[in-house]
């Protein structure tokens, strides 16, 4: 059974290989954009790496011995069946190449951090069908709650904002800054949004901060802290003195 498995996952990644990592620009798949294109094999990447990493589960539960664990074919076939799962989590990856084109977001930083998670997962997967004394329901367990932890206290929507604008000024993305994208994002994304108006400054952006620095006064002063207050504060007083100057 996980011989035909392995097969079927061999099989999807060859005649899938040129769609999977041909996502550059100039190699789309026909009537595709970046977004359509990655959205689709996010899907499939979620279902293929949830189903592998059942049946992987299945097979260690049901298929143990009483002295050396699993046996060793069944060992072998586990882990080219993880190895499959990696190449397909590498595509996904690839697939958000399109990054430089349109910019980052919450959405697809967060399905970066999905493919971390998952990629550490697999990492522990491989490990157990290399070692059956490794502790994966363990590793697994703790991995998730740390990455869960990691994204909780990240300050995900000011990385979002200053990915974007260090893109846009360093003219690596090809779209501009979308001032009410980033206006629509937490008050930790100010600092970068007035480090683009040093840069560039227009009225757009200037209401745009203005509403930030509205937003971020109605914050309560105790629940409402956060670990860049400090940070997002001297980008305030920065934008004073800029508007001040600019007068």
């Amino acid at each position: 059974f996980l011989g035909l498995i392995d097969l079927s996952v061999l099989a999807f990644t060859l005649v899938q290989f040129a769609y999977l990592f041909g996502g550059e620009k100039g190699s789309l798949p026909g009537g595709y954009t970046y977004a359509e294109y990655a959205r689709q094999g996010f899907f499939e990447l979620a279902f293929s790496l949830f189903l592998i990493f059942a049946i992987a589960l299945f097979a260690m539960a049901f298929c143990k011995t009483d002295r050396s664990g699993l046996y060793r074919t069944i060992r072998l076939e586990l882990l080219l069946l993880s190895l499959g799962g990696g190449v397909i989590l590498a595509s996904a990856v690839k697939r958000l190449l399109y990054v430089g084109v349109y910019g980052l977001s919450v959405k697809r930083a967060l399905t970066l951090w999905f493919m971390v998670t998952a990629g550490i997962c697999f990492l522990f997967l491989a490990a157990r069908c290399l070692f059956h004394r490794f502790p994966l329901a363990k590793c697994t367990g703790v991995a998730v709650i740390c990455m869960i932890c990691f994204l909780s206290l990240f300050p995900l929507n000011g990385f979002v904002a200053r990915y974007n604008v260090n893109a846009y000024l360093g003219g690596q993305v090809e779209a501009k800054v979308d001032c009410r994208y980033l206006e629509d994002l937490s008050v930790s994304a100010l600092p970068a949004m007035v480090d683009l108006y040093r840069y560039q400054p227009s009225e757009n952006l200037a209401r745009a901060i203005n509403r930030q620095i509205s937003a971020n006064d109605r914050r309560h002063p105790i629940w409402g802290w956060t670990m860049d207050q400090i940070v997002i504060q001297n980008s305030i007083r920065q934008f004073r003195e800029i508007e001040k100057n600019s007068q």
